[in-house]
């Protein structure tokens, strides 16, 4: 279901929440493993090694992915309810004329 209002957002949709809800989850949870794992090192004295570096190479391609996961869940989001907005106005007028 399409909102009408000028000020719809992608949280009022329920796929807009999941998708946005998705991303933020996976993001955070990828982050707090990163964060583990570094504090893990640093508890067991170990020295950061070029695997660590890659990793920190591959959360900031998760961060990347998630900015722009958020940027097409918007972006749909703006084409839908524009698109389907002409069209909720036109359909009362054919049904009762």
């Amino acid at each position: 279901m399409h909102s009408r209002g000028g000020n719809a957002s992608p949280f009022s949709t329920y796929r807009g929440r999941v998708a946005i809800t998705i991303v933020v989850l996976f993001t955070i949870l990828s982050s707090l493993a990163l964060l583990v794992r570094f504090i893990s090192k640093r508890k067991e004295k170990e020295k950061i090694s070029a695997v660590d570096g890659s990793i920190v190479l591959a959360q900031l391609f998760v961060y990347g992915l998630a900015a722009t996961c958020m940027v097409l869940v918007v972006r749909v989001h703006k084409e839908t309810t524009e698109e389907a907005s002409p069209a909720l106005k036109v359909i009362p007028l054919i049904r009762y004329h």
